[in-house]
């Protein structure tokens, strides 16, 4: 990590719902040396805001995603399972054809995508798809930029 800044890493489900409503966690670390070069000097957006800002955006896509779906049990679940199936043909194809050597990181990073893209569009690209490829090969590199390193 680049600066000194404490960050918080919950799997709890009511430990993350009691830091998002203190009023200790309402804001973003802006002490990041590369935050004011990203952010031009502004306040703005969901990813590169803080304190009411980031509030504000924060509760307008939490409530836009809800309108999608997103965060409804069945819906939510469906849709992975619906990429469980597309993911498990995809190695399948793969074994068949020979491929002896199999990049499941591209694949699980595609899974996760369709997962995502799905209840926000009600589609999904095939694994093959070139556009796919280069939005995640483009996710991969700006959060290298971002943070220093490649998320595995």
């Amino acid at each position: 990590m680049c600066s000194s800044d404490l960050m918080l890493l919950t799997e709890d489900h009511s430990v993350a719902k009691e830091i998002y409503h203190s009023p200790d966690f309402d804001s973003r670390v802006t002490s990041h040396p590369r935050f004011h070069e990203l952010t031009f000097g502004k306040n703005v957006g969901l990813f590169l805001s803080s304190g009411e800002p980031w509030k504000d955006a924060r509760r307008y896509t939490i409530k836009t995603l809800r309108q999608f779906g997103f965060g409804e049990v069945k819906t939510t679940e469906a849709f992975i399972d619906e990429e469980l199936l597309h993911f498990i043909e995809r190695l399948e194809q793969d074994r068949i054809a020979g491929n002896d050597e199999i990049c499941m990181r591209k694949y699980f990073k595609v899974s996760l995508f369709n997962c995502i893209w799905k209840v926000m569009s009600g589609s999904r690209f095939e694994y093959s798809d070139p556009k796919i490829n280069e939005i995640v090969e483009d996710v991969e590199s700006a959060t290298k930029m971002e943070i220093g390193f490649d998320i595995e």
